[in-house]
Protein backbone atom coordinates (compact mmCIF):
# COMPACT_ATOMS: atom_id res chain seq x y z
CA UNK A 1 0.00 0.00 0.00
CA UNK A 2 2.73 2.42 -1.24
CA UNK A 3 0.70 6.00 -1.08
CA UNK A 4 2.85 9.36 -1.32
CA UNK A 5 -0.28 10.97 0.02
CA UNK A 6 -0.25 13.27 3.18
CA UNK A 7 -3.79 12.51 5.25
CA UNK A 8 -4.44 15.18 8.13
CA UNK A 9 -6.63 13.28 10.38
CA UNK A 10 -9.36 15.78 12.48
CA UNK A 11 -11.55 14.75 15.11
CA UNK A 12 -15.04 13.58 13.38
CA UNK A 13 -12.91 13.23 9.94
CA UNK A 14 -11.58 10.44 8.25
CA UNK A 15 -8.62 8.57 9.44
CA UNK A 16 -5.58 7.10 7.91
CA UNK A 17 -4.99 4.81 5.43
CA UNK A 18 -5.28 1.06 5.90
CA UNK A 19 -5.65 -2.30 4.50
CA UNK A 20 -8.44 -4.03 3.49
CA UNK A 21 -9.33 -7.79 4.57
CA UNK A 22 -9.89 -9.77 2.10
CA UNK A 23 -13.21 -10.58 3.91
CA UNK A 24 -14.37 -6.99 3.52
CA UNK A 25 -13.15 -6.77 -0.08
CA UNK A 26 -15.83 -9.61 -0.36
CA UNK A 27 -18.59 -7.83 1.65
CA UNK A 28 -17.93 -4.79 -0.91
CA UNK A 29 -18.37 -6.82 -3.90
CA UNK A 30 -21.60 -7.86 -2.71
CA UNK A 31 -22.65 -4.21 -1.49
CA UNK A 32 -21.71 -3.46 -5.31
CA UNK A 33 -23.40 -5.94 -7.22
CA UNK A 34 -26.93 -5.11 -6.58
CA UNK A 35 -25.94 -1.71 -7.93
CA UNK A 36 -25.49 0.30 -11.22
CA UNK A 37 -21.72 0.47 -10.89
CA UNK A 38 -21.40 -3.51 -10.07
CA UNK A 39 -23.49 -3.71 -13.16
CA UNK A 40 -21.12 -1.36 -15.25
CA UNK A 41 -17.39 -3.00 -13.68
CA UNK A 42 -18.31 -6.29 -12.24
CA UNK A 43 -16.31 -7.66 -9.35
CA UNK A 44 -13.40 -4.74 -8.09
CA UNK A 45 -10.13 -5.05 -6.21
CA UNK A 46 -10.42 -3.42 -2.98
CA UNK A 47 -6.97 -1.46 -2.89
CA UNK A 48 -7.41 0.42 0.50
CA UNK A 49 -9.73 2.47 2.72
CA UNK A 50 -10.76 5.14 5.11
CA UNK A 51 -12.86 5.22 7.86
CA UNK A 52 -14.93 8.19 9.47
CA UNK A 53 -17.26 7.35 12.23
CA UNK A 54 -20.49 8.93 11.92
CA UNK A 55 -23.97 8.16 13.51
CA UNK A 56 -22.96 4.39 11.69
CA UNK A 57 -19.84 4.72 9.78
CA UNK A 58 -18.62 6.04 6.60
CA UNK A 59 -15.85 4.49 4.36
CA UNK A 60 -14.27 5.20 1.30
CA UNK A 61 -12.63 2.50 -0.69
CA UNK A 62 -10.01 2.91 -3.36
CA UNK A 63 -11.22 0.04 -6.35
CA UNK A 64 -9.76 -0.98 -9.21
CA UNK A 65 -12.13 -2.47 -11.83
CA UNK A 66 -11.97 -5.59 -14.02
CA UNK A 67 -11.23 -3.23 -17.23
CA UNK A 68 -8.25 -1.42 -15.04
CA UNK A 69 -10.13 2.11 -14.14
CA UNK A 70 -9.58 3.30 -10.51
CA UNK A 71 -12.89 4.55 -8.40
CA UNK A 72 -13.38 5.98 -4.69
CA UNK A 73 -16.46 4.27 -3.73
CA UNK A 74 -18.32 5.64 -1.34
CA UNK A 75 -20.41 3.18 1.04
CA UNK A 76 -22.33 3.88 5.24
CA UNK A 77 -22.69 1.16 7.27
CA UNK A 78 -25.29 2.05 9.75
CA UNK A 79 -25.39 1.13 13.37
CA UNK A 80 -26.62 -2.13 14.34
CA UNK A 81 -29.30 -1.15 16.80
CA UNK A 82 -30.59 0.83 13.95
CA UNK A 83 -34.15 -0.20 11.42
CA UNK A 84 -31.99 -1.14 8.44
CA UNK A 85 -28.95 -2.67 8.79
CA UNK A 86 -28.08 -2.96 5.10
CA UNK A 87 -24.96 -1.15 4.22
CA UNK A 88 -25.76 1.26 1.11
CA UNK A 89 -23.68 2.58 -1.57
CA UNK A 90 -23.26 6.47 -1.22
CA UNK A 91 -21.02 7.40 -4.28
CA UNK A 92 -18.50 6.53 -6.78
CA UNK A 93 -15.83 9.04 -8.38
CA UNK A 94 -13.81 8.05 -11.17
CA UNK A 95 -9.77 8.89 -10.21
CA UNK A 96 -6.72 8.14 -11.47
CA UNK A 97 -4.31 5.20 -10.06
CA UNK A 98 -2.06 7.63 -7.78
CA UNK A 99 -4.90 9.95 -7.14
CA UNK A 100 -5.34 10.23 -3.04
CA UNK A 101 -8.42 8.60 -1.35
CA UNK A 102 -10.29 12.06 -0.33
CA UNK A 103 -14.24 12.56 0.11
CA UNK A 104 -15.14 13.83 -3.33
CA UNK A 105 -18.95 13.64 -2.96
CA UNK A 106 -19.46 16.47 -0.41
Amino acid sequence: MANECSYEVIPGGYGLLENVSEEEEEQVNEILEGSEFGSLHGEVDVEAKRVQVVAGTNVLYKVETEDGEFYIVKIFYPLPVEETTEAELIYTEQVEKDDCIYDVGL
